[in-house]
């Protein structure tokens, strides 16, 4: 058992590092949502959408990793799988791999456990223009968990918004990542009221408006 958060959180991080997904995709902006077929050695999908488009229609059992190669993908998508992950090359705003809009996660079931009913982040740059960059909703539960990534915003959204009504708490953390919110009037992290998560946040930096709360 671990004897710290901190080693729970190394040991989970390590966990995932080790995963074996049963499917992957690839996004990249040489590839096609219409002749491709989300494969690396054949032609990747062209969009994100597609790729988690692909990945929703498969048994929730399944593990999958969708890997965003290094580009621009201004899109609104929305994930319904739990077991998902989704992973870039890296989260530099100038060769990284970046999402431009806003990230939707609606649970369609709950598998074993909470932590089963996973969604993983990881090396991406991810932003918006308008709106919440992550937003968690619906009726299920889910473990939701960002590492080694920059979200970013200057709007009146949040970074991430939390709006899910089971009555078990969302779990959520954050592992070397930074949670930026520029000149906007939205939050970090923040949680409808009426809601409830249970967060961890580990070796990660935090930029909140000064004229709002970094959480609430």
């Amino acid at each position: 058992m671990p004897t710290s958060a901190q080693e729970g959180l190394d040991n989970l991080a390590n966990r995932l590092a080790n995963i074996a997904f049963d499917s992957e995709y690839h996004v990249s902006k040489s590839g096609s949502d219409t002749s491709g077929n989300g494969s690396y050695e054949k032609v990747g999908y062209l969009t994100v959408g597609a790729a988690i488009s692909a990945s929703n229609s498969l048994p929730d059992s399944q593990s999958v990793v969708v890997y965003v190669h290094p580009g621009m993908y201004s899109e609104n998508i929305t994930i319904v799988k739990p077991k998902t992950s989704i992973v870039g090359s890296t989260n530099t705003f100038s060769n990284g791999s970046q999402i431009n809009g806003t990230i939707t996660i609606d649970p369609r079931t709950v598998l074993d456990s909470v932590y089963s009913t996973i969604f993983t982040f990881e090396n991406l740059l991810l932003m918006t223009n308008s709106g919440n960059v992550i937003q968690f909703i619906g009726s299920n539960t889910g473990y939701l968990h960002v590492s080694f990534c920059k979200l970013w915003s200057s709007t009146s959204g949040n970074l991430v918004f939390f709006d899910n009504s089971s009555a078990t708490s969302v779990r959520t953390a954050f592992f070397k990542s930074q949670l930026h919110m520029s000149n906007g009037t939205g939050s970090c992290l923040e949680c409808k009221s009426g809601r409830t998560i249970n967060a961890g946040i580990q070796h990660c930096d935090v930029y909140g408006n000064s004229s709002k709360n970094s959480v609430i």
